[in-house]
């Protein structure tokens, strides 16, 4: 992969995700900032995601059940390279989730189980 759009990840990574080490337990939680993708970010990440085999991309819990988000990975050793939830993006969620939701089966050929967007919305409403 080329270094330039690994860049790309890692920077939009942390402008919109955040990593918090809890003092005294050998564990972290993710923390979303309220900053927003641009429509071109938006834009050049589905482009990465289908110029890339070794990315992927797959919905998944946040704000700790609350909300729908997305988690893009390598596929060859899993590293998370860019988390965000759908607040964070410039496009409708259904509309981002229509556009990469065929990018998946990427992540389910990787050995990555996940639940479907609907899913994990069903499972934030029987739980409120």
């Amino acid at each position: 992969m080329e270094e330039g759009y690994l860049n790309f990840l890692k920077s939009l990574d942390e402008k919109l995700h955040k990593k918090i080490q809890i003092k005294g337990l050998c564990m972290s939680i993710d923390d979303y900032t309220n900053e927003k993708m641009t429509r071109e970010e938006e834009a050049t990440l589905i482009a990465l995601i289908d110029k890339y085999k070794e990315l992927a991309i797959y919905p998944i819990s946040t704000d700790l059940g609350l909300s729908v988000g997305y988690n893009v990975v390598r596929r060859d050793t899993k590293e998370s390279l860019l988390k965000f939830t759908e607040k964070q993006l410039a496009s409708e969620p259904e509309v981002f989730y229509v556009k990469v939701r065929k990018y998946f089966v990427k992540a389910q050929l990787s050995g990555i189980n996940f639940k479907t967007r609907r899913e994990l919305l069903n499972q934030d409403n029987s739980e409120a």
